[in-house]
């Protein structure tokens, strides 16, 4: 009977240890197995049974937490079927059932009860968010996405579980074949036409005359505004996701206010196989993913049609440990210029390299890019050495913390037939992005992004402070 079974298996669990005799362990199974009807004759008192069912319940749960779910789902069907013949309530004992079987791996099963409790009772966030979980599991995206976003819609929800919650969404939306995101954002730009800051250059003549040339062109000031949609397809080329091609299309448009000709409009489509792999580390599996891509992009400035690229790429990510990443990724591409002479039309290449480390609630990377252009013109063959340091968390007390310093170094091959020397620049970079998930709305976050750049260059004309301040929405799921 069950007071018995209750009474066996808490005396098994109170002992229990990873050396546990099998002989108690297999009497405490006997027991419960022998169980037939427990109350004969008189009817039994309401607050015995009571007591006896939140004891199979405290019970059943000390079994899963040792490992043991298959007797803890005997006991508890036990429970439940004597909680009934008692009138007394059965939820706590088939909300434990559910436990066990999502620790022995029948989400199916686990669903089905969690979403009979979820329907009894509606207002527990428990049953929903387990509920919810069983579905992910069984990859009802869909069920799961509504369920979630239900919970989080309601008040006083702590913030760890919202945390919880939101982690959910973002892998559910990570695994989708389709995404749409959109890409939008306001600020300030205090250069916006890319023009140099000075107001006049002194050019070198013969003696070593300097002469001082007035310049025609101005810094213009704009706010800017961004509108623009990603749609990103996976299709899967393997069962269980390991492979999979990726296609990314992308169109955007920079409006500057009050300065038309200055707008500016993108458009990118880019597709590639993903690849994920293990390989054994120190004695550990880590894995890794290799990917490929083939893209183009097309320039609009003013309306007008101003440039297109086409690019190849291809890279690996690997976890080298718990804590440390790496990566390595080489690319290469070809410009053309509407309106140019094709000799102003460059092959590039790039390769880079970065190496991350988890420090605190996030990860700093450090990088290093070295780049290529050689279009037929040699006065205007470059080569750039890019050093960089980002630190970025998404967790620290729910504030979205990016930070990211940069210096880039560019230098051309051939002397300026002007100034007479080599070009060379030295540009210097900052970026900080921050933003509080108190203030995320359906999924969307807003952020502020600050940007400050400078560049000194060996030819003043190319001398450059750029400053922005952006507002931006980021989708979180």
């Amino acid at each position: 009977m069950l007071k018995s079974s209750v009474r066996s298996a808490r005396s098994a669990t109170s002992n229990y240890s990873v050396r546990a005799s099998r002989k108690v362990a297999a009497a405490v199974l006997a027991a419960v197995l022998s169980c037939g009807i427990v109350w004969a004759g008189d009817t039994p008192d309401r607050a015995e049974v009571q007591r006896l069912a939140n004891e199979a319940v405290a019970t059943a749960e000390r079994w899963i937490e040792v490992g043991e779910p298959e007797k803890a789902l005997k006991l508890l069907h036990l429970a439940v079927q004597e909680a009934r013949l008692g009138g007394v309530d059965t939820v706590p004992a088939r909300f434990m059932a559910a436990q066990a079987l999502l620790q022995t791996g029948r989400y199916a099963a686990a669903a089905q009860i969690l979403g009979q409790l979820s329907t009894e009772r509606p207002d527990t966030d428990r049953f929903q968010l387990d509920y919810a979980a069983a579905l992910f599991a069984l990859g009802r995206d869909d069920a799961a996405k509504a369920v979630f976003r239900d919970v989080l819609r309601r008040e006083r929800l702590p913030p760890t579980v919202r945390r919880n919650v939101e982690g959910f969404l973002e892998r559910i939306r990570d695994r989708q074949r389709w995404r749409v995101d959109l890409d939008i954002g306001f600020w300030h730009d205090n250069n916006v036409n890319n023009a140099s800051e000075r107001e006049t250059v002194d050019v070198p003549l013969l003696g070593g005359v300097l002469l001082p040339i007035t310049l025609d062109q101005r810094p213009v000031r704009a706010w800017i505004t961004r509108t623009g949609v990603r749609l990103h397809w996976r299709e899967p080329v393997i069962e269980g996701g390991r492979a999979y091609i990726e296609t990314r299309l992308s169109a955007a448009r920079n409006t500057a206010l009050s300065a038309s000709q200055h707008n500016r409009t993108w458009a990118s489509l880019s597709t590639g196989p993903r690849l994920g792999y293990t390989v054994d580390i120190a004695g550990q599996s880590r894995p890794g993913l290799a990917h490929a891509d083939l893209g183009a992009e097309w320039r609009w400035r003013g309306g007008e049609a101003y440039a297109a690229s086409f690019w190849a790429g291809m890279g690996i990510d690997q976890d080298m440990a718990a804590e440390w990443r790496t990566g390595v990724s080489a690319r290469f591409w070809i410009t053309r210029h509407e309106g140019e002479s094709t000799d102003a039309d460059p092959l590039g290449r790039s390769l880079g390299l970065r190496i991350s480390r988890r420090i605190g609630p996030g990860w700093l990377t450090a990088g290093g890019t070295l780049s290529r252009e050689e279009p037929e013109r040699r006065s205007l063959r470059w080569t750039s050495r890019e050093v960089s340091f980002a630190y970025v968390t998404d967790s620290w007390r729910d504030w979205s913390l990016s930070v990211r310093v940069n210096l880039t170094e560019t230098g051309f091959d051939d002397e300026h037939p002007l100034f007479l020397t080599r070009r060379e620049d030295r540009t210097h970079g900052l970026g900080l992005t921050l933003a509080h998930r108190v203030l995320a709305r359906e999924g969307y976050l807003p952020e502020i992004n600050l940007n400050w750049a400078r560049t000194a260059s060996t030819i003043p004309l190319h001398d450059r402070q750029l400053q922005t301040l952006r507002l931006g929405l980021r989708r979180l799921f």
